[in-house]
């Protein structure tokens, strides 16, 4: 806390500065498996969510030889967009 966050008015500008950080989110774990057998397609990406509670995130999918079948997203408020090639 600022050390003149109380005080008395005086003559001239009193300037009282509060400085803030975004809380942390949870991760968000991106997983690329095949439709039907659950067998992994490439390792699973780890998006940080460190100092980024409420801000939109964006996952992307291009797998080449592979179509975009089906996207599951576990916590329905957040935003996910898959791409496909």
């Amino acid at each position: 806390m600022p050390t003149n966050q109380n005080g008395t008015y005086q003559p001239g500008t009193q300037t009282v500065t509060y400085y803030y950080k975004r809380n942390d989110a949870g991760n968000v774990i991106v997983n690329f498996v095949e439709q039907g057998t659950n067998t992994p397609l490439k390792s699973p990406v780890t998006m940080n969510g460190a100092g980024k509670l409420g801000l939109p995130y964006t996952t992307t999918l291009i797998l080449a030889n592979y179509e975009l079948e089906n996207c599951n997203t576990y916590k329905s408020y957040r935003k996910l967009s898959a791409g496909r090639k």
